[in-house]
């Protein structure tokens, strides 16, 4: 028996939006990879653990809503989704998550320096008069030697 029309087309839709989704998530994933540029290990990591989490969330959604068979136009709509929004939107996606990857990374550099910077200026302008306050003082020098 086949499943009426309208849950065909609702799960081509639902496998066409887990294409754009997916589309997506590798866009950002690019620019945030290229504008932090990791260590060729961490690199490596990082996708991997993508790889995994993107086919782990596809194997889900295509059991969940296909009852876990697996046909032609599974393939057929999560690769239409994929090239649409890669076609329509990949660069802005790719170009807005490049740039705000930069600005947070620099932010978090201003703040950083600020931070030692402040804990510097604590450090001369605090603690270490307190310090050499507490320390006990040196016996007088009465002149005599010995």
């Amino acid at each position: 028996m086949h499943p009426p029309v309208d849950i065909q087309l609702w799960r081509l839709a639902v496998l066409f939006l887990l294409g754009i989704f997916c589309s997506t998530l590798f866009q950002a994933y690019t620019a945030l990879r290229r504008a932090t540029s990791p260590r060729k290990f961490t690199a490596h990591v990082l996708d991997g653990v993508v790889a995994v989490l993107v086919l782990t969330v596809i194997a889900i959604v295509v059991f969940v809503v296909n009852y876990g068979e697996v046909r032609l136009y599974i393939v057929i709509a999560l690769a239409l989704g994929f090239a649409l929004c890669n076609a329509l939107v990949g660069n802005l996606v790719y170009d807005i998550t490049f740039a705000c990857t930069k600005a947070v990374m620099r932010t978090v550099s201003k703040v950083k320096h600020a931070l030692k910077s402040a804990i510097r200026t604590i450090n001369q302008k605090l603690w270490t008069p307190l310090i050499n306050r507490l320390k006990k003082p040196s016996p007088p020098d009465d002149g005599s030697d010995g």
